[in-house]
Protein backbone atom coordinates (compact mmCIF):
# COMPACT_ATOMS: atom_id res chain seq x y z
CA UNK A 1 0.00 0.00 0.00
CA UNK A 2 1.75 2.90 -0.99
CA UNK A 3 1.07 6.43 -0.30
CA UNK A 4 0.22 7.33 -4.18
CA UNK A 5 -0.43 4.02 -5.68
CA UNK A 6 -1.24 0.94 -4.44
CA UNK A 7 -0.48 -2.60 -6.09
CA UNK A 8 -1.86 -5.87 -5.41
CA UNK A 9 -0.95 -9.42 -6.87
CA UNK A 10 -2.85 -12.97 -6.58
CA UNK A 11 -0.82 -15.62 -6.23
CA UNK A 12 -1.51 -19.20 -5.42
CA UNK A 13 0.57 -20.50 -2.61
CA UNK A 14 0.88 -24.09 -3.30
CA UNK A 15 2.28 -23.31 -6.97
CA UNK A 16 3.97 -19.75 -6.61
CA UNK A 17 2.44 -19.05 -9.73
CA UNK A 18 1.49 -15.44 -10.13
CA UNK A 19 -2.70 -15.43 -11.19
CA UNK A 20 -3.62 -11.57 -11.63
CA UNK A 21 -2.07 -8.20 -10.53
CA UNK A 22 -3.64 -5.01 -10.20
CA UNK A 23 -2.96 -1.55 -8.97
CA UNK A 24 -4.97 1.69 -8.40
CA UNK A 25 -4.74 4.95 -7.06
CA UNK A 26 -4.81 5.02 -3.07
CA UNK A 27 -8.23 6.27 -2.80
CA UNK A 28 -6.97 8.18 0.32
CA UNK A 29 -5.17 10.77 -2.12
CA UNK A 30 -7.94 13.42 -1.67
CA UNK A 31 -7.24 13.84 2.22
CA UNK A 32 -3.45 14.80 1.31
CA UNK A 33 -0.86 13.85 -0.83
CA UNK A 34 1.47 13.24 1.78
CA UNK A 35 1.57 11.23 5.36
CA UNK A 36 1.26 14.44 7.07
CA UNK A 37 -1.84 16.03 6.09
CA UNK A 38 -3.43 12.25 5.93
CA UNK A 39 -2.31 11.91 9.55
CA UNK A 40 -3.91 15.25 10.40
CA UNK A 41 -7.09 14.65 8.63
CA UNK A 42 -7.43 11.30 10.49
CA UNK A 43 -7.28 13.20 13.85
CA UNK A 44 -10.24 15.38 12.38
CA UNK A 45 -13.54 13.93 13.97
CA UNK A 46 -14.53 10.63 12.22
CA UNK A 47 -11.36 11.13 10.18
CA UNK A 48 -9.62 7.49 11.12
CA UNK A 49 -12.58 5.55 9.45
CA UNK A 50 -12.99 8.12 6.71
CA UNK A 51 -9.25 7.38 6.00
CA UNK A 52 -9.74 3.47 6.77
CA UNK A 53 -12.69 3.28 4.31
CA UNK A 54 -10.87 5.33 1.60
CA UNK A 55 -8.16 2.76 1.45
CA UNK A 56 -10.57 -0.55 2.33
CA UNK A 57 -13.21 0.39 0.52
CA UNK A 58 -12.56 2.58 -2.46
CA UNK A 59 -9.04 0.95 -3.12
CA UNK A 60 -8.62 -2.53 -1.86
CA UNK A 61 -11.63 -4.12 -2.11
CA UNK A 62 -12.29 -2.89 -6.13
CA UNK A 63 -8.49 -4.14 -6.90
CA UNK A 64 -9.39 -7.38 -4.73
CA UNK A 65 -12.56 -7.74 -7.43
CA UNK A 66 -10.46 -7.55 -10.24
CA UNK A 67 -7.97 -9.97 -9.19
CA UNK A 68 -10.34 -12.58 -8.44
CA UNK A 69 -12.30 -11.73 -11.75
CA UNK A 70 -8.87 -11.98 -13.73
CA UNK A 71 -8.07 -15.52 -12.23
CA UNK A 72 -11.61 -17.04 -11.77
CA UNK A 73 -11.84 -17.62 -8.32
CA UNK A 74 -14.19 -16.34 -5.57
CA UNK A 75 -12.83 -14.33 -3.06
CA UNK A 76 -13.39 -16.43 -0.41
CA UNK A 77 -10.77 -18.62 -1.79
CA UNK A 78 -8.38 -16.12 -0.56
CA UNK A 79 -6.96 -17.60 2.21
CA UNK A 80 -3.92 -15.32 3.45
CA UNK A 81 -2.78 -11.41 2.93
CA UNK A 82 0.25 -10.08 2.94
CA UNK A 83 0.84 -6.34 3.38
CA UNK A 84 3.61 -3.87 2.73
CA UNK A 85 2.86 -0.21 3.58
CA UNK A 86 4.85 2.43 5.26
CA UNK A 87 4.11 3.37 9.08
CA UNK A 88 1.27 6.02 8.02
CA UNK A 89 -0.17 3.45 5.71
CA UNK A 90 -0.24 1.00 8.38
CA UNK A 91 -1.74 2.96 10.97
CA UNK A 92 -4.68 4.32 8.72
CA UNK A 93 -5.48 1.07 7.40
CA UNK A 94 -5.91 -0.41 10.92
CA UNK A 95 -8.07 2.83 12.01
CA UNK A 96 -5.24 3.32 14.88
CA UNK A 97 -4.03 6.85 16.12
CA UNK A 98 -1.36 7.50 13.61
CA UNK A 99 -0.53 11.01 15.55
CA UNK A 100 2.52 9.45 17.13
CA UNK A 101 4.28 9.38 13.77
CA UNK A 102 4.44 12.97 13.04
CA UNK A 103 4.93 14.27 17.00
CA UNK A 104 8.03 13.87 18.82
CA UNK A 105 9.19 11.56 20.04
CA UNK A 106 8.60 10.06 16.88
CA UNK A 107 7.30 6.66 17.93
CA UNK A 108 4.53 4.80 16.40
CA UNK A 109 1.23 3.64 18.18
CA UNK A 110 2.28 0.18 16.71
CA UNK A 111 6.08 -1.90 15.26
CA UNK A 112 4.28 -4.77 14.30
CA UNK A 113 0.41 -6.40 14.66
CA UNK A 114 -0.85 -10.27 15.34
CA UNK A 115 -3.75 -11.92 14.65
CA UNK A 116 -5.26 -9.43 12.29
CA UNK A 117 -8.19 -11.23 9.67
CA UNK A 118 -9.69 -10.32 6.83
CA UNK A 119 -13.09 -10.14 8.91
CA UNK A 120 -11.69 -7.35 11.11
CA UNK A 121 -10.87 -5.12 8.01
CA UNK A 122 -14.29 -6.40 6.05
CA UNK A 123 -11.52 -7.23 3.23
CA UNK A 124 -13.35 -9.02 0.20
CA UNK A 125 -10.98 -12.65 1.36
CA UNK A 126 -12.17 -15.10 3.98
CA UNK A 127 -13.28 -13.68 7.10
CA UNK A 128 -10.66 -15.86 8.55
CA UNK A 129 -7.73 -15.27 6.30
CA UNK A 130 -4.64 -13.96 8.38
CA UNK A 131 -3.54 -10.71 7.25
CA UNK A 132 0.10 -10.45 7.97
CA UNK A 133 1.72 -6.69 8.08
CA UNK A 134 5.34 -6.38 7.21
CA UNK A 135 6.99 -4.37 10.44
CA UNK A 136 7.33 -1.03 11.17
CA UNK A 137 10.79 -0.37 12.35
CA UNK A 138 10.33 3.63 12.99
CA UNK A 139 8.00 6.28 12.29
CA UNK A 140 9.29 6.67 8.51
CA UNK A 141 11.14 3.48 8.05
CA UNK A 142 8.37 0.99 7.63
CA UNK A 143 6.73 -2.03 6.52
CA UNK A 144 7.03 -1.31 3.07
CA UNK A 145 10.79 -1.13 3.32
CA UNK A 146 11.05 -4.22 5.46
CA UNK A 147 9.01 -6.44 2.91
CA UNK A 148 11.34 -4.97 0.62
CA UNK A 149 14.58 -5.76 2.34
CA UNK A 150 13.66 -9.60 3.09
CA UNK A 151 12.18 -9.79 -0.32
CA UNK A 152 15.90 -8.51 -1.62
CA UNK A 153 17.59 -10.76 -0.16
CA UNK A 154 20.12 -8.37 1.20
CA UNK A 155 20.29 -9.97 4.62
CA UNK A 156 21.82 -13.11 3.30
CA UNK A 157 24.30 -11.86 0.96
CA UNK A 158 28.05 -11.60 1.11
CA UNK A 159 28.16 -8.67 -1.51
CA UNK A 160 27.18 -5.18 0.08
CA UNK A 161 23.68 -4.18 -1.83
CA UNK A 162 21.60 -1.16 -1.93
CA UNK A 163 17.32 -1.22 -1.94
CA UNK A 164 15.88 1.54 -2.62
CA UNK A 165 12.22 2.50 -2.12
CA UNK A 166 11.50 5.41 -4.17
CA UNK A 167 7.80 6.56 -4.12
CA UNK A 168 5.83 9.62 -2.71
CA UNK A 169 8.45 9.15 0.56
CA UNK A 170 11.46 7.04 -0.26
CA UNK A 171 13.58 4.85 2.21
CA UNK A 172 16.84 3.17 0.94
CA UNK A 173 18.83 -0.18 2.75
CA UNK A 174 22.27 -0.53 1.96
CA UNK A 175 24.18 -3.62 3.79
CA UNK A 176 25.11 -7.05 3.66
CA UNK A 177 24.47 -10.36 6.20
CA UNK A 178 26.56 -8.79 8.29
Amino acid sequence: IGTTTVTMVLVDMCSGKILAKGSSGNGQIRYGADVINRIIESSRPGGKKKLQDAIVKETLTPIIANLCKAAGINANSILNLAIGANTTMNHLLIGVDADPVRMDPYIPSFFGWDGLLAGDLKLPANPLAEVVLAPNIGSYVGGDITAGTLASGIWDKDEMSLFIDLGTNGELVFGNRD
